[in-house]
């Protein structure tokens, strides 16, 4: 019924719900002492007194039960939209450092909203990057938007047929996010074919598909590729600052920086944290946020004649790791030779 209202006519819609508004009049009429079962009767009174009483609120009560109403939530599940909870999400302005990614994030949510733009969005990173939290954070701050969440199946057998009832539901705006892919295992003959060239997604639907695995260049070609520079020791450090700024302090001092990212590096040392990734920083920087003995300590040390700093090495063997264990270990003899050449030019 919903998905029929959304295909209809400012007319025709205007005509349905005049006649939902005569039928309902009509429902009213009925005398609850003709319903023998008292529950039945009980339900029946409670029911009929918050159906609305004229065709606008009838037009307002269906679009606000809808799941797929703008800033809804939805998972796809034997074929249907059923509604999703998500864990609590940042805000955007609660992301640190990662400027370009913020801004790419940001402008393909905003655009899509506006109806300037539907590429879709390749979002690439190691784990721990936070390519779910950005996808859902920023398409969760345009309130116009409605979030889908498929199956990876959807990608590869039923996209074509998933973009067909999308398009119908012309008064909507999806997100599509296929979260977590691993490229190798997805036939990409569909999305190829549906995606780019004469074809495109129908104009109310963003595809957006994240991996920890770079896609292959004949689908990068066919959207927009949004890619996390790797996490290291010069972007832990921009983390810090902007928390810091976050927190009122308008010009953290270098040393104080320093010394909370080489902090945190010293807790994933200890095994406190299992990866050196932004997710855990954030992890760390919330626990700043609330141990006011460490904030201390941590100004106290920045007044000192030495101050620690995050070691370079440990990024670069913990990034070296995760790279070899996604790729083997071909792979990063490969890098390694493509950086010799790079130095001897």
């Amino acid at each position: 019924l919903r998905c029929r209202i959304d295909e209809a006519s400012d007319q025709e819609q205007d005509y349905f719900f005049r006649q939902a508004g005569e039928f309902l009049f009509e429902l009213r009429k009925i005398p609850t002492d003709k319903i023998q079962d008292p529950a039945a009767a009980a339900y029946w009174t409670e029911a009929v007194n918050t159906i609305p009483q004229n065709a606008g609120e009838i037009r307002e009560w269906i679009i606000k039960s809808d799941p797929a109403s703008p800033g809804g939530v939805l998972k796809l599940q034997s074929g249907k939209m059923v509604p999703a909870k998500l864990e609590e999400l940042h805000k955007p302005e609660d992301f640190f450092s990662f400027y370009g990614v913020r801004k790419a994030f940001a402008d393909a949510m905003r655009d899509f909203a506006a109806g300037r733009g539907n590429v879709p969005l390749l979002i690439y990173s190691l784990p721990g990057h936070g390519k779910t939290q950005f996808t859902l954070s920023y398409a969760a701050a345009e309130k116009s938007l409605s979030i889908l969440l498929p199956p990876p199946s959807a990608l590869t057998r039923d996209l074509e047929q998933l973009l067909h009832d999308l398009k119908r539901r012309r008064g909507r705006r999806f997100v599509v996010f296929f979260d977590d892919i691993d490229p190798e295992a997805i036939d990409w003959f569909e999305f190829k074919n549906l995606v780019g060239g004469i074809y495109s997604p129908p104009e109310n639907v963003l595809l957006c598909i994240s991996s920890n695995y770079q896609f292959p260049p004949s689908v990068i070609s066919r959207g927009r590729l949004i890619e996390f520079p790797m996490f290291d020791e010069i972007r832990c450090g921009e983390m810090v600052e902007d928390f810091l700024i976050s927190c009122n302090m308008r010009k953290p001092p270098a040393n104080l920086v320093s010394l909370i990212a080489a902090d945190y590096t010293e807790s994933f040392g200890q095994k406190e944290f299992s990866e050196l990734s932004p997710r855990t920083l954030s992890r760390y920087l919330q626990k700043y946020k609330t141990d006011i003995n460490l904030r201390k300590r941590m100004l106290e040390l920045s007044t000192g004649e030495m101050i620690t700093r995050p070691d370079a090495q440990l990024f670069y063997d913990f990034n070296i790791k995760i790279l070899r264990s996604l790729y083997g270990q071909e792979y990063i003899e490969n890098l390694k030779q493509q950086r010799l050449r790079e130095l001897e030019r």
